[in-house]
C-alpha cells in the first residue's frame, strides 16, 4: 500500500512538472521568446510519445529564429516516424518557401493532398495546417478531395462554407451552410448569425435560389422553410415571411410564437398591415390560454390605430371598426387586471380618436376601482384620467390625481411625471416662479424625456418672465397651450393671434409659430404645419424652438410624409449644428438608421 502510494506521488508529481513545463513554454512562445520555447517543445515532444501538438510549436519556433536546419533535421524525422502524417508534408512544405524552393514547396502541398485517404481526423489535421499558414485554396482542396475519399459531403459542409466565405463564392458557401445546418439541427442559429454578418444583394439572391430549389427537393423539411421565412426578414419582405411562419406554425402545431415575433419586427419596422394580419392570425387560430392571445389582442388594435395616423385622415368606419374590437375583446375576456392595458388603451381611443373624453373617464374609474389592481398600472391610469379631466376643464381634480400618484411614487418615472405634470399645471394657472423651481428639479430626472421636457419649459419660462412687467404674453401663451390641450384649437388659434396683435415683435413669436405648426399638425393639415415650422427656423434657428421645429418637422417628414430624404437632412443638421440640443442624440440614432435603410432599399431597388 505504502509502495502504491508512492508511486501515485511521483506520478502526480510528473503531471504537475509536465503541466508547468507546458504553461512556460506556451509564454515563451506568446512573449517571442522562441529560443527558449524551442528547448522546451522539444523536451516534451519527446517525452510525450511525439505528441503532434508539442511538435507544431517546437517546428515553428524554430523557424521563428531562422534554425532552418533544425528545423528540417526535425521534420524528416517525424515524417519518418509518422508516414501517413500528411499535415507534416504540409510543413515541410512551409520550410521550403521560407528557403525560397517554391518548387519543392508546391510539389510538397500536392503531394500531401494526393496523399489523403478515407480518414477524417488525417483530412481535417491536412486542412488546418493549410489554414494556419493562410493557404485557403490548398485548404479548400483538401475537403473537396476528402468528399470524393468519404462520398459524404456533409462531413466536412461547415469547413467547406467557411472556405467558400473567404473565397467570396457566395453559392457555394450557402450551399454547405444549409447542408450544415441540416445535417445539425442545432446549428440554425449559428448559420443565420454568419449569413448576418455577410448579408449583401447577391446572398439573398443565391439563398432564394438554393432555398427553393432545396424546398421542392425536400417539401418537408421544416430547416429551409424557416431559413426562407428569415431571408424574407432581412428583406423587410414580411408579408412573404409570415406566409411561411403561418405554414410551420401548423406544421409544428406551435403556440404562435414564430409568427407572434415576427408580428412585432413588422410592428417596429412600421408594416402595420402585415403585423395585424400576424396578430389576428394567432387570435384566430388559437385558443383564450394562448400565451400569446391577449397580447395579440391588444396589439392588432394598437396597429390599427398606428396604421390610420399613417394615413392623412381618419375614416369613421374604420375608427368604429377599432372601438368594437375593443368592446368586443374586453366582452370575451372580461374586465379584469389581466386586461388592464386593453382597457387604459381603449380609454386612450376614445379620448384622443373618437372624442369622447366622457367614456374615457368613466372607463378609467371603472379601472381604478378594481381590487388588486397593480400599482403601476393603477399609477398609470389616475395620470391618464388626470390629462383627461385637465381637457375637460376641472384642472384641480387632476392636480389631485397628480399628487395622489406623486405621494405613491416618491422614487421612479411615475413620480417624476407626476411632479412634471403638477409642475405644468402650476403653468397654466400663471404660478411660473414656483413651476419653474419644481422644473428645475425634474432636470435631472431618471427619464431622459421628462429631463428634457422639464428643461425646455423651464429655459422658455426663464427667457420670457419678467419681460412684461404684467406678464400677460406669458399668461396668454399659457393659456393658449392649455386651450390646444383641450382640443380648444380656434380659442388657441385666436388667443396665439392676439398676443401677436397686442405684442408686435415679442420675443414670444417663434413659440407662436412654433405651438401653431404642432396645432395644424394634430389637425393633419401638414402644409401649413410646415409652413410654420420653416419660419422658426429660418428665422429663429437659434432659439429654443428652433431645433424643437426641426426635430418636429424632420419627424413630420419621416412619420407621415413618407419623405425620408427631407428628414435625414433635418435630422442631420440637428447633431451637426444643434450638438447641445435636447433632441441632438436621438436625432443621431434616427440619422443612423434611416440611412442604413436608404443604403439597404436603393441595394434592393437596383
Amino acid at each position: 500500500m505504502i509502495r502504491l502510494l508512492f508511486i501515485l506521488i511521483i506520478v502526480f508529481a510528473g503531471i504537475h512538472l509536465h503541466g508547468q513545463e507546458s504553461k512556460l513554454a506556451q509564454q515563451y512562445f506568446k512573449d517571442g521568446e522562441y529560443e527558449k520555447a524551442a528547448i522546451l517543445y522539444k523536451k516534451l515532444y519527446e517525452e510525450k510519445s511525439y505528441n503532434d501538438y508539442y511538435f507544431r510549436y517546437y517546428f515553428n519556433s524554430l523557424l521563428f529564429i531562422g534554425e532552418y536546419d533544425a528545423a528540417e533535421k526535425a521534420i524528416k524525422s517525424a515524417i519518418k516516424r509518422k508516414p501517413k502524417d500528411t499535415h507534416l508534408l504540409v510543413r515541410q512544405g512551409d520550410l521550403f518557401e521560407r528557403l525560397f524552393e517554391h518548387e519543392k514547396a508546391e510539389k510538397l502541398y500536392e503531394k500531401a493532398i494526393k496523399k489523403l485517404g478515407n480518414n477524417r481526423n488525417q483530412i481535417i489535421q491536412t486542412a488546418n495546417v493549410f489554414n494556419e499558414l493562410k493557404k485557403y485554396d490548398y485548404a479548400l482542396r483538401v475537403y473537396e478531395r476528402g468528399v470524393e475519399l468519404t462520398g459524404d459531403e456533409l462531413l466536412f459542409a461547415s469547413n467547406l462554407a467557411e472556405l467558400h466565405r473567404r473565397a467570396g463564392k457566395m453559392d457555394k458557401m450557402v450551399k454547405y451552410y444549409l447542408l450544415y445546418a441540416r445535417k445539425n439541427a442545432n446549428s440554425i442559429r449559428y448559420v443565420k448569425q454568419i449569413m448576418q454578418r455577410q448579408y449583401s444583394d447577391s446572398l439573398d439572391y443565391y439563398l432564394r435560389q438554393q432555398l427553393f430549389s432545396n424546398i421542392q427537393e425536400e417539401p418537408d423539411e421544416i430547416l429551409y422553410v424557416d431559413m426562407l421565412a428569415w431571408v424574407y426578414v432581412q428583406g423587410k419582405a414580411y408579408d412573404k415571411a409570415l406566409r411561411q411562419m403561418i405554414s410551420l406554425d401548423r406544421r409544428m402545431n406551435e403556440e404562435g410564437t414564430r409568427v407572434f415575433d415576427l408580428a412585432e419586427i413588422a410592428e417596429k419596422d412600421k408594416d402595420y398591415k402585415t403585423a395585424i394580419k400576424a396578430y389576428r392570425y394567432i387570435i384566430d387560430e388559437k385558443t383564450e390560454n394562448s400565451p400569446y392571445f391577449l397580447e395579440a389582442r391588444r396589439r392588432e388594435l394598437d396597429c390599427m390605430i398606428k396604421n390610420l395616423n399613417e394615413g392623412g385622415s381618419l375614416p369613421e368606419e374604420e375608427l368604429l371598426q377599432i372601438r368594437q374590437g375593443y368592446l368586443e375583446t374586453l366582452e370575451i375576456l372580461g374586465k379584469s387586471n389581466r386586461t388592464a392595458a386593453i382597457s387604459l388603451e381603449h380609454a386612450v381611443f376614445e379620448a384622443y380618436y373618437m372624442n369622447r373624453i366622457d367614456l374615457a373617464i368613466d372607463i378609467l374609474k371603472e379601472l381604478i376601482s378594481r381590487r388588486g389592481l397593480i400599482d403601476r398600472v393603477k399609477a398609470q391610469a389616475k395620470l391618464d384620467l388626470g390629462d383627461y379631466f385637465l381637457i375637460t376643464g376641472e384642472i384641480w381634480e387632476g392636480s389631485l390625481l397628480f399628487s395622489q400618484v406623486d405621494k405613491d411614487f416618491k422614487e421612479g418615472y411615475f413620480g417624476e411625471l407626476a411632479r412634471f405634470k403638477n409642475a405644468k399645471l402650476s403653468y397654466f394657472n400663471g404660478d411660473f416662479e414656483w413651476s419653474k423651481i419644481q422644473l428645475d428639479v425634474l432636470k435631472a430626472s431618471t427619464s431622459k424625456l421628462i429631463s428634457n421636457d422639464a428643461i425646455d419649459l423651464s429655459v422658455f419660462i426663464s427667457e420670457n418672465i419678467g419681460m412684461d412687467s404684467t406678464q400677460v404674453p406669458l399668461q396668454m401663451y399659457a393659456d393658449a397651450e392649455l386651450s390646444t390641450l383641450q382640443h380648444k384649437y380656434e380659442e388657441a388659434f385666436s388667443t396665439l393671434d392676439s398676443i401677436a396683435f397686442l405684442f408686435p415683435d415679442h420675443e414670444l413669436e417663434d413659440d407662436i409659430w412654433y405651438l401653431k405648426a404642432n396645432i395644424y399638425r394634430k389637425q393633419r393639415d401638414y402644409e401649413n404645419a410646415i409652413s410654420f415650422y420653416n419660419k422658426v427656423i429660418e428665422k429663429h434657428a437659434e432659439n429654443i424652438r428652433g431645433d424643437n421645429a426641426m426635430y418636429e418637422l424632420a419627424e413630420l417628414y419621416e412619420s407621415r410624409l413618407n419623405n425620408p430624404e427631407k428628414a435625414i437632412e433635418l435630422y442631420e443638421k440637428i447633431f451637426m449644428d444643434f450638438s447641445n440640443s435636447t433632441y441632438a442624440i436621438e436625432a443621431r440614432k434616427r440619422f443612423r438608421e434611416m440611412t442604413s435603410e436608404e443604403k439597404f432599399m436603393r441595394g434592393i431597388n437596383k
